[in-house]
């Protein structure tokens, strides 16, 4: 897997980043992911990826496809405001598994836009978990 630009997804360490550079179709960014990372270290050994890691690769993922709709690329303007997340079925550790997210920007010509960021999470072609991020993306740099 080729990672995206650790930039893109706020990341200072490569090491950090889960996904990869996207495919695009229809609008629909499609991140590879992996669940390996070495900024978290969890307590418990499972055969399962752990819902936490699958949250900070959707944020990774929502982060991306915000600079990729046109965000500036390295701007730590994105406030996080929200997330829902509706897990459905375990994520297992030995297939696949691909991050599917759309970005909904709307234009405030303001201090700031509002976003929103669907991300699904695949596996064997199967939606298994679902968040949704909202947030501010400020037109300025915050200092």
């Amino acid at each position: 897997m080729i990672k995206i630009d650790s930039k893109m997804a706020h990341k200072v360490s490569p090491d950090n980043v889960m996904i990869s550079k996207p495919t695009i179709k229809n609008g629909v960014h499609s991140f590879q992911c992996t669940h390996e990372t070495t900024e978290f270290v969890l307590d418990h050994e499972s055969k399962h990826v752990n819902g936490i890691l699958l949250l900070e690769a959707c944020r990774q993922a929502a982060i991306a496809t915000c600079h990729l709709n046109g965000v500036r690329k390295g701007s730590k303007s994105i406030a996080l405001l929200g997330i829902n997340a509706s897990y459905k079925e375990k994520v297992n550790k030995t297939d696949n598994i691909h991050i599917e997210s759309s970005c909904y920007l709307s234009n405030m010509r303001g201090a700031f836009d509002s976003a929103t960021v669907e991300c699904k999470v695949m596996q064997n072609d199967e939606c298994k978990a679902k968040i949704v991020f909202t947030g501010n993306v400020f037109i300025e740099e915050i200092k």
